[in-house]
């Protein structure tokens, strides 16, 4: 005869047996564990087994391991390998002596580079910096070393992620803006063609970008079609400002320092000695204002995740990407003048409905959350510019009936004066990172400034630093 493969359902119940057989042969206790995620980040789901038995006993307790310190030190030598990265202090402290009473080394993850006189030789006299550059080597030189300078990279699956899909809104906001705007005069177009216009700049973006048998998957078109309905949101709001804004786009993805003819020439810095520092990059959004021979210069970039901003962390060389290159583009013309930079939030906001609302009320109560944050610069009729209706739908000031500001909103205003003064902060700044890493200063001492703001958060080097507080 012949050998006739198990069935499938026969092969699960023969699994389900064993599991059976195996779950019902402790006598005193019982611990199931099951991965919830692999080492890349993609979530798994526990087996149908994990289901069965939280429905015979709702009250068995579910512990998820590492969400406490303690967890790693389930053995002697787990211990000792993670000892040195513990932060609760008492745990760390106590952990140790218990170690040392039992004559077991432990692991203490100090580098060469934790030492104040330890330095990176480098072979160059110039250094090439963009503002993302600045602002990691001023969260963590080291993090600047291992990504800029090592070229280190995280090995990933290429597949439709958080920062693709960023790209992606990107290109289909700049398309339908080069497309709607010509001779420097916007034309405002109809639901009707903004809802062609996420169809057809979505589908063309995807089939030459994307591609491939990704695009066939029901995973990818669930998530390709949510992404069209932010778009389409996104696409009006934007539809709306520039129909009432003195503001128009001039220049989308505009490179700064880069081989192309239209690139701005890169911002160069002499440090003398023959040493020089260049600053370059690339400016999502730029839009002017023109008024008694002035320029007025705002630049715009889009986040695709919640983006807070404030001037007080200038002084720790954070949040100063987007003022880089509003000085950048300032200073490549005549009579040009900063007018503010804003951060656009390019995501579906989170809204609270009661039911009753139509559609229309529940599109409007999103355009409401679709704000910006930045700063303006503290001249009314630039910012009447921005936003004529005066009620920081568009820009992140209010203006009261009586024409004064709101006063939430004065931190948010920037004078000439202060603009200046800014700039040459960042021009500090920029020499004092030159000098450092010309001097081979690659230190392991990242910043957390807050919660937020913590250079180690989704750092991809922490495995190679081990670095702890």
């Amino acid at each position: 005869g012949c050998n006739i493969a198990v069935s499938g359902q026969k092969q699960q119940n023969r699994e389900r047996f064993l599991f059976y057989v195996a779950a019902a042969a402790p006598t005193d206790y019982l611990v199931i564990t099951y991965p919830t995620g692999d080492f890349s980040g993609v979530q798994k789901r526990p087996s149908i087994a994990v289901s069965h038995i939280k429905k015979l006993l709702p009250d068995i307790k579910t512990i998820r391991f590492g969400e406490k310190e303690e967890d790693f030190l389930y053995s002697a030598s787990s211990a000792a390998f993670f000892c040195g990265t513990l932060k609760n202090k008492e745990l760390k402290d106590y952990t140790k002596k218990l170690l040392e009473k039992n004559g077991i080394r432990f692991n203490t993850p100090k580098s060469t580079l934790f030492d104040e006189d330890a330095h990176i030789r480098m072979k160059t006299d110039i250094v090439n910096f963009s503002p993302s550059k600045i602002e990691r080597y001023n969260y963590c030189a080291f993090s600047y070393f291992a990504g800029s300078v090592l070229k280190l990279r995280k090995n990933q699956k290429i597949k439709f992620t958080t920062p693709e899909i960023g790209n992606f809104i990107h290109r289909i906001l700049e398309q339908f803006l080069i497309e709607h705007t010509e001779n420097g005069v916007f034309s405002v177009p109809s639901d009707i063609e903004i809802k062609k216009s996420v169809e057809s700049l979505a589908d063309k973006y995807f089939l030459n970008v994307v591609g491939g048998e990704e695009v066939k998957s029901k995973r990818f078109l669930h998530t390709f079609k949510n992404l069209k309905k932010t778009l389409g949101l996104l696409l009006k709001n934007l539809s709306d400002e520039f129909s009432q804004s003195s503001f128009l786009p001039v220049g989308f993805e505009l490179k700064i320092g880069y081989d192309d003819e239209n690139s701005l020439p890169p911002v160069v810095y002499d440090l003398g000695d023959n040493k020089k520092v260049t600053v370059r990059g690339s400016i999502d959004r730029v839009d002017t204002y023109s008024a008694d021979g002035v320029t007025y210069v705002r630049v715009v970039d889009y986040k695709t995740y919640g983006k807070s901003f404030s001037l007080d962390l200038l002084d720790e060389g954070i949040d100063t990407q987007m003022l880089n290159y509003l000085f950048a583009y300032c200073d490549a013309g005549e009579n040009r003048k900063p007018a503010g930079i804003l951060y656009y939030t390019a995501k579906l906001p989170t809204v609270d409905i009661d039911g009753d609302e139509t559609d229309e009320e529940i599109e409007n109560k999103l355009h409401k959350e679709l704000k910006r944050t930045g700063v303006i610069l503290n001249d009314k009729r630039v910012v009447m510019a921005m936003d004529k209706t005066g009620s920081g739908r568009f820009i992140p000031i209010r203006i009261k009936n009586d024409g004064d500001y709101y006063e939430n909103c004065l931190s948010r205003l920037v004078d000439s004066e202060q603009f200046d003064m800014i700039k040459r902060k960042l021009e500090e700044q920029i020499h004092s990172l030159a000098e450092r890493v010309l001097g081979g200063d690659m230190s392991i001492k990242p910043k957390k400034l807050d919660a937020v703001h913590d250079a180690c958060r989704y750092c991809d080097y922490n495995a190679i630093c081990r670095y702890t507080e």
